[in-house]
């Protein structure tokens, strides 16, 4: 869901697709069409320092590097205005399942493709090189892309001279697979600045992402951010930032729809940002806030297009108050790893937009009321690790669009609700571990064939497995351990014994 916002956001502030005008004047000699020789040249230079292990550039040859991937060209002049390097593999390195790339460099010939506007280097391996001061030199550039590339060092203030950017996105760390945990973590290569005064220059901003920069020394940070009237989104997760003023004399970045200032040091809610009544996406995750949640909901409540709200791992305590439903925007709620307690039949009041929701690792208790079924938009729902009990409601069947559900670590009873199984079509991932779950695994289990995940380990699951287990085609997760089963299961012709568990 996350990634369908960001890429509709990307969309509104048109940045995808770029969009090539005509424009400028040719001051090269083209060849073998609309490309120019010396940038060329400078993109085969390029090309020669980037790993590139599954020849994702093999196209470049030939003479004309307009018709090279990734590469884009003004269609009047010929002049490349596009480079795309972003390694391949991008999508793969950001959940954690694929290898880091080899090291690569860049090519100071980069310099030379004067009349680019979009530039994407992310992903890559650039083995801790500082970002090249160069790059402040692409005087048209309008998107600058170098995010988890393993840069370090200081962000040069060279780029306070790009002056058309609209879109800057120097995100640190680099992620990768904890294979104990089974998170995606973050190797802790960081970029630095000490003050954002180079910001000021760029006055067209509409997206900053500057995550994992080290910015404990930028005490002016939120005064040069506050001169950006254009700004949309702002991403500062686990910077360091030097305090988060509780005010500000005049608040101008009031176009701003997507605030990120997760794990930084923020005990409340800044004044200031009560007066973003634009923001559609919140998050504060890892905050160090306290306090009580009917505070919080309450203080938040005039954030009247807020759809996306993140407040887990904090030290937020007390219910779930009706004051939270009462925002028919919110769409995604993370309120998990809190102190928040209370009866679970009393948590959920009317129904609401609610597409995510989750609240795993919290001290709530008691029984799921049938009222949770009313929350029809549902597609994600986590309340592992708490201390709920009773029985699965059968009206959580009414959740027609439910994709993803995990009671986990709980203490609730009973058998599998067959109303669930039956009205779920688009399950795919259920979990209901470490639970005191009886009785068979219900037939229509076996009928979820958009099921990738079952985990029901740990329960007092009895009976046998059918053949038509096999059904499951996209099934990558079965976990039926330290229960009853018995009996035999025959999959894809291979027979395989399974006694008492």
């Amino acid at each position: 869901m996350q990634r369908l916002m960001l890429i509709g956001f990307l969309l509104c502030i048109g940045v995808i697709p770029f969009c090539l005008c005509p424009g400028g004047e040719d001051h090269g000699s083209k060849v073998g069409g609309s490309c120019i020789e010396h940038e060329r040249r400078a993109l085969l230079a390029i090309r020669a320092d980037i790993f590139d292990p599954g020849e994702w550039l093999s196209s470049w040859t030939g003479q004309d590097c307009c018709q090279w991937r990734g590469v884009g060209c003004d269609d009047t002049t010929g002049h490349v205005v596009k480079l795309d390097l972003k390694y391949p593999s991008a999508y793969d390195l950001i959940y954690g399942t694929g290898e880091i790339p080899e090291p690569s460099k860049v090519n100071p010939s980069i310099s030379s493709l004067i009349h680019l506007r979009y530039l994407d280097l992310s992903m890559n391996n650039f083995s801790c090189a500082p970002i090249p001061q160069f790059i402040g030199s692409l005087m048209h550039l309008e998107y600058l892309n170098l995010s988890m590339a393993w840069f370090n060092g200081p962000i040069p203030r060279q780029i306070g001279n790009l002056s058309s950017l609209r879109y800057l996105d120097l995100r640190g760390g680099y992620p990768f697979l904890d294979k104990w945990s089974g998170y995606v973590e973050y190797y802790p290569i960081t970029l630095r600045v000490n003050d954002l005064e180079w910001l000021s220059r760029i006055t067209s901003l509409q997206y900053l992402d500057l995550s994992f920069a080290n910015l404990s020394m930028a005490s002016n940070w939120l005064d040069e951010i506050n001169m950006h009237t254009s700004l949309l989104a702002l991403k500062l997760f686990y910077t360091g930032l030097p305090g988060i003023p509780s005010t500000l004399q005049h608040v101008n970045f009031t176009s701003l729809t997507v605030l990120d200032l997760s794990y930084n040091a923020i005990s409340a809610v800044p004044h200031w940002l009560l007066n973003i009544s634009s923001l559609v996406q919140l998050d504060l995750q890892g905050c160090l806030f306290h306090g009580r949640l009917s505070t919080v909901a309450d203080r938040l409540g005039n954030l009247n297009h807020l759809k996306h709200l993140d407040l887990c791992r904090n030290k937020i305590t007390g219910g779930i108050s009706q004051s939270l439903w009462n925002n028919t925007h919110l769409e995604y709620l993370d309120l998990s790893e809190n102190q928040i307690s209370g009866h679970a039949a009393k948590m959920f009041g009317n129904p609401s937009q609610l597409r995510l929701l989750a609240l795993f690792g919290n001290q709530i208790s008691g029984e799921i009321s049938e009222n949770m079924g009313n929350h029809s938009h549902l597609e994600a729902l986590y309340l592992s690790e708490n201390r709920i009990s009773g029985e699965i409601p059968k009206g959580m069947g009414n959740i027609l669009n439910l994709e993803e559900l995990d009671l986990s670590d709980n203490q609730i009873k009973g058998c599998i609700p067959e109303e669930i199984l039956r009205n779920s079509s688009q399950l795919r991932h259920l979990s209901l571990r470490s639970n005191q779950i009886s009785g068979e695994i219900p037939k229509s289990m076996w009928n979820l064939l958009n099921l990738e995940q079952l985990d029901l380990s740990s329960n007092h699951v009895r009976g046998g497995i059918p053949e038509t287990v096999g059904n499951l085609v996209h099934l990558q997760l079965l976990n039926l351990s330290f229960n009853n089963i018995t009996g035999q299961i025959q999959y894809q012709k291979v027979w395989a014994s399974y006694p008492n568990s």
